[in-house]
């Protein structure tokens, strides 16, 4: 670790050889060596950090993944919650990576392969992402092994979203020159994002590094300092009303975004001899497909059925009475199904599936 540069004062940063960088300080948990085995307050507080222990590109002897995945019960009635229930298409959480910002590159896991194998997918993460961005405007961090997010899309099927609900905003310099400079896009993290601000306006919630005396390390420099507990990730109390009303937006527009399923009056043609051509036009008039496709690589999902229930004096002579439509149905677009009933009465077709919602349609023939 480095206190950085002037720009960053007091703030420890963590050298990058890349750039021919080299430390100054080892970061320790505040403390004594209780136990006598030459580490400090080695065992973490609050067990394991729920967002570290997924299965999604888990990292094994992390100080808070857990000794396995899903090693943490809360984490295992997240996944029966969200098993149980085939009718969730989307999770959104809030966490400090934003896939809204430029859309989620989703990599295919498993065997080589040039292509995307989940375009479809992506397609809509795009498409929202863009729809969505003004509302998620928090800058994100990379996603970090064993979330949530990168789990219930990877493994769970269902579309991911994350974003956070809130971070400290941009400082601007106060010459004119040095906004000039800051027009442009800063690559600045949460930590310089929270440290730049808290030390313009909050200056208490930041402990300059002071010299003490340590019993165990002794004839050694130790300081003490860094942010008060809590200030760093916790907004001031006079912007939590329009956190919760910016939260609530984006919410509401993902969830306006669902896909919703409709099938008009299909089209009937007399072939004669009692005999009849049925068309079902199967229309997507929501934003998101119906499923996902990995959802359905994984089995998680159900894709789209059209259940046909011909009267007992009727017979289909063209179509099945189960019919899969496989891939997902996109957001505004639509598919035609053609059955040939034989047989004067009525026949009843049930299309949909849990994430898109059933139609029932009765024709008489």
């Amino acid at each position: 670790m480095d206190r950085g540069d002037n720009k960053l004062g007091g703030l420890m940063i963590k050298a990058d050889p890349k750039k021919g960088q080299a430390g100054k300080y080892k970061l320790l948990f505040e403390g004594k060596d209780d136990d006598g085995d030459g580490k400090v307050n080695e065992d973490p507080v609050g067990g394991i950090n729920v967002n570290m222990n997924g299965t999604n590109e888990y990292k094994p002897y992390e100080t808070y993944g857990g000794v396995h995945p899903f090693a943490a019960k809360e984490l295992i009635a997240l996944a029966d919650f969200l098993f149980e229930r085939p009718n969730i298409l989307s999770v959104f959480t809030f966490n400090y990576h934003n896939n809204f910002d430029k859309g989620w590159k989703i990599k295919y896991k498993g065997r080589r392969s040039k292509g995307n194998m989940f375009s479809t997918d992506s397609a809509a993460y795009n498409a929202l992402a863009s729809d969505l961005k003004p509302l998620a405007k928090y800058p994100g961090e990379k996603l970090n092994n064993g979330s949530i997010a990168g789990w219930a899309f990877y493994d769970a099927g269902r579309f991911s979203f994350s974003a956070p609900a809130w971070t400290y905003p941009e400082v601007k310099d106060s010459t004119e020159e040095k906004n000039k400079k800051n027009k442009k896009k800063t690559d600045d993290n949460r930590e310089t994002l929270a440290y730049k601000w808290i030390v313009k306006n909050t200056p208490g919630n930041y402990l300059e590094w002071k010299e003490i005396k340590h019993p165990d390390f002794p004839n050694q420099k130790v300081e003490v300092g860094g942010f008060v507990p809590f200030a760093k990730n916790n907004p001031p109390e006079d912007s939590l009303t329009i956190i919760s009303k910016n939260a609530n937006k984006l919410l509401f527009r993902l969830y306006k975004s669902l896909p919703l399923l409709k099938v008009p009056e299909p089209l009937v043609e007399d072939l004669g001899n009692d005999v009849f051509r049925v068309t079902l036009t199967i229309k997507n008039e929501g934003t998101l497909p119906t499923h996902t496709e990995v959802g359905r690589g994984v089995k998680a999902l159900q894709p789209v059925l059209i259940k046909t229930k011909p009267a007992k004096s009727q017979t289909i002579a063209s179509g099945n009475e189960i019919t899969f439509i496989q891939d997902p149905i996109t957001g505004g677009s639509a598919v035609t199904k053609t059955f040939v009933i034989v047989g004067k009465g009525r026949v009843v077709f049930n299309v949909g599936s849990p994430s898109a919602g059933y139609n029932e349609l009765n024709v008489q023939l």
